[in-house]
């Protein structure tokens, strides 16, 4: 049979399917790290991040440096420097030259004295919705509002104080999305305007992409083990040592896999049930009928269906495993010739000795 060729086109066009498809994905990559990267909201505020010269108030800026998902919280960093009326000509680095008190959300309350600098704080705020069970299409959601006032220390009233406000953020597989308006509440005889931070939080479209693909192998090689046992116990051909030790193996390399998706949550969310499971449970299942079936053709239990030539008298079976020698005349006619030769030399050597007598 002749050898098939194939066409180097094939393999040309493959390869640059795939390198197109990885270069995609880097270039995506790439311009969401960047859009991340310059990824703000701001109140008060320029595209720059800068406050307007003629502001009079307490800048905020509030900075997202960690998500926990398993934690239900994120850590933001907050900064404050006092602008425009405020400010103590004074100081260095800027500081107010009144007391004041800035609150961020229901539980935070800090006090800054006069004269001195505001130093920035850190806090884990916990999201009000979100469950890492969606994973990798997990949503997190939180509001977050924030008051400034100025208060007299003798008579512990408050006054309030403009907030020029802004956030960012930019985290490794998540996708930060910022939105600021402003509510305004009565707080003793006055109403106070704040700006209110609604943040919410998603996986990356890389990490989302990634899970997917990671559960789409985890089920293609669950069933090709799966095809490769069940095919043999079938047809009842024996399993060989290696194929049991595939099987065996991958047993081990399913959670690995499993657990190289990025930030994934522990075992048992939906993506687990939806791939992981099943793929562990089929690959189980391969791994004892590859296994039964190598001990049982080692003790002589199953054995392929054997198709015996029909016996044959010996000297037939002879008959035929003579080849056949095609008939050569020249051959016959020489070995009569030698005949006849023989024949006439006793005739001539039998009349010879009559002669004599």
């Amino acid at each position: 049979m002749a050898a098939t060729t194939r066409n180097p086109c094939v393999w040309v066009l493959g390869i640059s399917i795939f390198a197109a498809v990885v270069l995609t994905l880097a270039l995506l990559n790439m311009r969401e790290g960047d859009r991340l990267a310059n990824n703000m909201a701001g109140l008060l505020v320029d595209e720059n991040g800068d406050v307007s010269p003629s502001f009079s108030g307490v800048f905020v800026q509030a900075s997202v440096i960690s998500v926990d998902p398993m934690g239900q919280s994120c850590k933001i960093h907050f900064s404050f420097s006092p602008q425009g009326k405020i400010v103590d000509p004074q100081s260095a680095p800027a500081s107010s030259s009144i007391p004041l008190r800035v609150s961020i959300g229901d539980n935070s309350v800090n006090n800054f004295a006069s004269h001195l600098p505001m130093n920035s704080i850190d806090l884990s705020l916990p999201f009000e919705s979100g469950n890492e069970n969606g994973y990798p299409f997990d949503k997190y959601t939180m509001r977050l509002g924030v008051v400034a006032t100025s208060f007299d220390t003798t008579t512990n009233a408050s006054t309030p104080v403009p907030i020029a406000f802004m956030a960012s953020g930019a985290i490794q597989a998540f996708r930060l999305s910022f939105a600021i308006h402003t509510e305004t509440y009565q707080a003793g005889p006055s109403n106070i305007t704040s700006p209110v931070l609604a943040l919410e939080v998603v996986r990356s479209y890389t990490t989302k992409l990634y899970s997917v693909f990671v559960a789409i192998i985890m089920w293609l090689l669950a069933l090709s083990i799966f095809t490769l046992s069940f095919s043999l116990w079938i047809r009842g051909i024996k399993a060989d040592l290696p194929a049991v030790g595939v099987a065996t193996s991958m047993l081990f390399a399913l959670p690995a896999i499993r657990n190289a998706q990025p930030g994934a949550p522990p075992i048992g969310c939906t993506s687990d049930v939806m791939s992981f499971f099943w793929s562990m449970f089929l690959v189980s299942v391969s791994a004892l009928l590859l296994v039964w079936n190598h001990i049982s053709f080692n003790q002589n239990g199953l054995r392929p269906p054997s198709v015996e030539a029909p016996s044959q008298p010996k000297e037939s079976a002879q008959r035929q495993a003579m080849p056949a020698v095609p008939l050569d005349h020249s051959v016959i006619l020489m070995k009569e010739l030698k005949g006849l030769s023989k024949t006439l030399e006793q005739l001539s050597s039998e009349d010879g000795d009559a002669s004599a007598e």
